[in-house]
């Protein structure tokens, strides 16, 4: 309804694309580790979760993963309209950013484990232009991308085995066998730390990014692995964001397969 309310995703996987625009007081959750999402197939390229103009929005106890975008992208069209949300608990894996926050106030990013793909295509796990926010206590790792065949053409093929970072592996085909995304997902994110050896080159820049503009933004105690770029980058912007798209999304969150 109007005022808000809670959403709460069962365990089990869920497909799902979720827009919510001038929307406030809503929260959306999991049962911790087991409520997993990943994209429908026909807006696979859109955010999992895409919050535009909302303000006191929750987020926690999700496993997010998408192979083709941004698991979370969040937006303010002036300042001010886009403010007071908060993502924790979560676990995130994405191809070209794992949250984007474009003109907001008061986010809360906190105890998240992100996982961003080594592609070309990977910019920073986190990309912040806001005010008075905080990111605190995340883990944000990056594992390199290891090429078998170098020397190959890099074809895309239908190859349900291929590592998701694999420049041939197309996402399409990699959904149709969920029980293998949540595989390689949940070995990403636990990976120990202390057993991570640096490997360049990286493809991928990985780390956070706080863009021009931003005020009173504090940065503490994040740990993060990995990556082509600094582990935080202060000022300019590194792609212009997302274009607008010609036609709504679905705002349905529908679980389709539980595992």
């Amino acid at each position: 309804p109007a005022a808000g309310g809670e959403l709460c995703l069962l365990p089990g996987m869920h497909r799902a694309n979720l827009r919510l625009e001038g929307r406030r007081d809503i929260t959306i959750h999991g049962c911790a580790r087991r409520s997993f999402v990943i994209p429908r197939d026909e807006t696979r390229l859109e955010p999992i979760l895409h919050f535009v103009d909302c303000v006191g929005i929750a987020v926690y106890d999700l496993d997010l993963n998408t192979y083709d975008g941004i698991a979370v992208l969040i937006g303010g069209r002036q300042p001010g309209s886009c403010r007071d949300l908060h993502i924790r608990d979560t676990r995130m894996l994405a191809r070209r950013h794992c949250i984007r926050a474009d003109e907001v106030a008061e986010l809360q990013i906190a105890n998240n484990r992100l996982h961003l793909l080594d592609t070309a295509d990977g910019l920073t796990t986190i990309s912040l232009a806001g005010d008075d926010s905080r990111i605190k206590r995340n883990t944000l790792v990056l594992l390199p991308f290891v090429d078998t065949t170098p020397g190959e053409p890099e074809v895309p093929d239908d190859d349900p085995t291929r590592d998701p970072a694999d420049p041939c592996a197309r996402s399409i085909v990699l959904y149709q066998f969920p029980l293998q995304v949540r595989a390689y997902a949940f070995a990403a994110w636990s990976f120990t730390l202390a057993a991570l050896v640096p490997t360049q080159p990286y493809r991928a820049l990985g780390g956070i990014h706080l863009r021009a503009g931003c005020e009173r933004v504090r940065v503490l105690d994040n740990e993060i692995v990995g990556g082509a770029g600094n582990g935080i980058t202060l000022g300019g912007d590194l792609d212009p964001p997302p274009p607008p798209t010609d036609t709504e999304p679905p705002v349905l969150l529908k679980a389709a397969v539980n595992v």
